[in-house]
């Protein structure tokens, strides 16, 4: 992934180098017709409206997948505590909710997360959540302490089912506004590249050289920008490593 993204990075600046050389030797970038202030401040016009463009979309992009994390370390959580509050519950009730616990964790960490990372989801988790309402709802409730359990537990169902759906969103859906944000950010690094290439710009060796230079700064921007669009595939790719975590901390429970 890594040598690939290089590769493309390294083959566009190569090619624009190519370009600007090209351009560069042409009669009106040599004669400097082109080289006037309006034309300087026009540049500097797009320069900055595509800094700012990029940086709203990588605030945008990055707390989309800050926020699934958290939703993931939430619901893993709340996983953890259910599991040890039915632990004083009488077999084989404990047993059968706590298989329902690590059975959560497994389902996420060897299905759902590859299957959002397609873009789509077949509701294993979601039904599994409802199966575990029912078993925590019968949970007896003969004493104070039991009484207790039970309330407790079901509202770390609640917590795994309101956040459960939000990660699923956050996963799966497309936000109209990020997709604007980032089409515009494409937009304005070709137009960083194409715009002093357009107006006649000389094929000076210090010229050339930033071209170079700024090429594979925008083309390096432009990948990291796409992968941030998507919060569990790429080079920013989120891993269930919360669930993984409740994987190995709690016990079997026979």
């Amino acid at each position: 992934m890594i040598t690939n993204l290089v590769l493309i990075i390294v083959l566009i600046t190569l090619l624009i180098v190519a370009v600007t050389i090209v351009l560069g030797r042409t009669r009106t970038a040599a004669s400097g017709e082109f080289d006037s202030d309006g034309l300087s401040f026009l540049g500097g016009l797009f320069n900055a409206l595509f800094l700012v463009v990029l940086a709203f979309y990588v605030v945008f992009a990055w707390e989309n997948g800050d926020d699934l994390d958290n939703r993931a370390a939430t619901e893993a959580d709340a996983l953890i505590d259910l599991y040890w509050q039915v632990d004083g519950v009488p077999d084989p009730a404990r047993i059968a909710v706590q298989d329902l616990v690590r059975g959560y964790a497994d389902e996420v960490v060897d299905g759902e997360w590859a299957r959002l990372a397609d873009g789509h989801d077949d509701g294993a988790v979601a039904d599994l959540i409802s199966t575990m309402r029912q078993r925590v709802s019968a949970l007896p409730a003969d004493t104070d302490q039991l009484s207790t359990a039970r309330e407790n537990a079901l509202q770390d169902v609640r917590v795994l089912d309101d956040n459960h759906r939000a990660r699923v969103d956050a996963a799966t859906d497309q936000d109209p506004f990020t997709e604007t944000l980032l089409a515009a950010t494409i937009v304005g690094a070709v137009l960083m590249i194409a715009f002093p290439l357009l107006i006649g710009l000389r094929a000076r060796r210090n010229h050339v050289a930033l071209m170079a230079v700024t090429a594979a700064v925008l083309v390096a921007t432009v990948i990291a920008s796409i992968e941030l669009q998507d919060p569990l595939n790429g080079i920013f790719a989120s891993e269930p490593d919360s669930f993984r975590t409740v994987q190995t901390t709690l016990p079997d429970p026979r």
